[in-house]
């Protein structure tokens, strides 16, 4: 089965004990739950700068001895993007304000062990669907996920690979021929030193490519041909002006 992280934030101990039972018998060796009673707690772990594998799936109570729960979600989704997030409060007027984040679920207490499990089977499918769609990098001491659709390109740099994605860049430590075995299809070698995203090619030319945010990727004579052939069949054409 594939392993889920889950993490309960609630200053309740006892209902942090419970649901993590449930978990435990309902999922065995397909979890590892994870528990925090005090926000400061998790959100110190999850600071920038701190090694941290985030949650797959969070389960966050949104009140904690006048703590804000959702702020701290909003925190860690600007450098986790990918968790899940299941909301659980008995304040039924704060139900309005999770979606200042992108909760995943929204659960009133007392918790129905029912209830609980569909949620957590609905992200937990997500984050299976997800895995396929992402490239995990670890960077800095910490290990996240980044969405394959929003890589430009990666780029071979001596013995390190250079990941530019939409907004920053990461350098790994892998060997390009390592990298192309882990993403899709629309991943091109163009040559040996570059990677690229065909969703981000705005046009081929001789030996080379444009990309839509303005960067020239250079396409190598032994790869031109083959680039070319699969750049169309990528667009789903099966004729072509001469480029």
């Amino acid at each position: 089965m594939f392993l889920i992280r889950i993490t309960i934030c609630d200053d309740n101990r006892e209902l942090c004990k419970h649901l993590k039972d449930v978990l435990e018998e309902r999922y065995g060796r397909g979890v590892c739950v994870t528990v925090y009673n005090d926000l400061q707690d998790l959100q110190g772990d999850y600071e920038p700068g701190k090694e941290c594998t985030p949650a797959d799936i969070l389960i966050m109570d949104m009140d904690m001895n006048d703590a804000n729960g959702i702020d701290v979600v909003a925190g860690i989704q600007e450098r986790f993007s990918l968790v899940k997030v299941i909301f659980i409060t008995d304040h039924i007027e704060f139900s309005t304000e999770i979606f200042r984040v992108n909760p995943n679920n929204f659960l009133l207490k007392p918790i129905k062990e029912e209830t609980l499990l569909d949620a957590i089977e609905r992200a937990r499918k997500q984050v299976q669907e997800e895995a396929d769609e992402c490239f995990v990098v670890a960077f800095k001491g910490t290990v996240f996920k980044i969405k394959t659709r929003d890589i430009i390109y990666f780029e071979s740099e001596k013995r390190t690979v250079i990941l530019h994605g939409r907004n920053e860049s990461w350098t790994i430590y892998k060997k390009l021929d390592e990298v192309q075995k882990a993403v899709p299809d629309y991943f091109l070698r163009c040559h040996q030193s570059y990677l690229v995203n065909m969703n981000e090619v705005r046009s081929l030319k001789p030996l080379c490519l444009e990309l839509n945010q303005g960067d020239v990727i250079p396409v190598s004579r032994p790869k031109y041909k083959e680039s070319k052939e699969r750049f169309l069949q990528f667009l789903g054409t099966t004729r072509s002006n001469e480029f």
